[in-house]
């Protein structure tokens, strides 16, 4: 029988016991839980979406998205806007460079190159976990197999690519005022430009081709592409008169002969990075025809290689504007 001195001390000692052991476990729930609230308001951060109509309909797409996959042209203008990509298409093979001379000294970090992205290789893409996929229309037949990825934008490019491309760039990076503002000093330096350009050559007329190496010489029309609105758009340049084919596209495919048969006053050339194209690129500075053109005779046959490249942007826009001006005013 247990003493009655005892019987105080026991029951202290049992009720301390309860009391440590009662509120151990709500201690544990009440950090558990400020956890789990802190986690949620990240997740809700990360996760907050909105919809953004583009070329394949309405997605649900991440309202500030992080890890940006890119499958189109647009890096001049995403890096424009302020926003850079994760990843981004390979130019190696068209320029020699992984990415644009131009953008490289603006380019924080670094950017995975994708190698192929007409062809894209979902497992890879899968592999970098991206919030974002943009690509352009001609992707389409690529679309669910990229939606499955991750949320999916394919941007119109039924217009040149810029401006067009940008302000839909902006609407879907919440820049839109930003990208308007890029336009604005964009048309300004051109239309400074145009009236430079407008007193030294008045009314003559200029083509833009390009030399790929397959024996064709492709001529783009104000429609053609973003370096035909540069030129002739933007600029204002007098596009020559009486070429013939142009398709749908406002590109026409000339044989040697055809396009020897154009005289304008002004030539720009365009020839790719490849060995047939620099071929080709001699065997037209050989012919005694091409030595006879108003361009060739006047010295004005100017190297557009780049302009093609540079027109995808309002960076690459605004260094061409300068070396054209520089070209045919010096």
């Amino acid at each position: 029988m247990l003493n009655k001195k005892w019987i105080p001390i026991v029951m202290i000692s049992c009720f301390l016991f309860i009391f440590l052991t009662g509120c151990a476990p709500i201690q544990k729930m009440e950090t558990k839980n400020t956890n789990t609230s802190e986690k949620r308001d990240a997740n809700e951060t990360t996760y907050a979406t909105r919809k953004f109509k583009h070329y394949k309909g309405e997605t649900e797409v991440p309202a500030n998205p992080k890890r940006v996959i890119l499958l189109g042209r647009y890096l001049d203008q995403m890096i424009a806007l302020g926003v850079q990509p994760m990843a981004a298409p390979n130019w190696e093979k068209w320029i020699g460079d992984v990415f644009p001379k131009h953008l490289q000294d603006k380019i924080v970090g670094e950017i995975m190159p994708i190698e192929d992205e007409s062809k894209p290789n979902y497992e890879s893409l899968l592999a970098l976990d991206p919030d974002l996929i943009i690509g352009s229309q001609w992707m389409a037949r690529n679309y669910e197999e990229l939606s499955k990825i991750a949320p999916t934008v394919l941007i119109d490019e039924s217009k040149p690519l810029f401006p067009h491309t940008l302000l839909q760039l902006g609407e879907l990076f919440n820049k839109k005022e930003r990208a308007e503002q890029i336009i604005q000093e964009y048309n300004k330096k051109a239309n400074e430009a145009k009236q430079k350009l407008a007193d030294a050559v008045g009314n003559e007329t200029f083509i833009f081709v390009r030399l790929s190496g397959d024996k064709l010489y492709t001529i783009y029309g104000p429609r053609g592409d973003q370096t035909g609105r540069l030129l002739y758009t933007d600029l204002g340049l007098k596009m020559l008169d009486g070429v013939p084919n142009f398709d749908p596209s406002g590109q026409a495919e000339l044989s040697l002969e055809g396009f020897l048969q154009l005289n304008p006053d002004h030539i720009f050339i365009f020839t790719d990075i490849v060995d047939d194209a620099n071929n080709q690129l001699k065997e037209l500075e050989y012919s005694n025809v091409w030595k006879s053109l108003k361009a060739v005779k006047s010295k004005q046959v100017y190297d557009g290689s780049e302009y093609f490249l540079l027109a995808m942007g309002p960076i690459g826009s605004k260094l061409a504007i300068d070396d054209i001006v520089s070209q045919i005013t010096k």
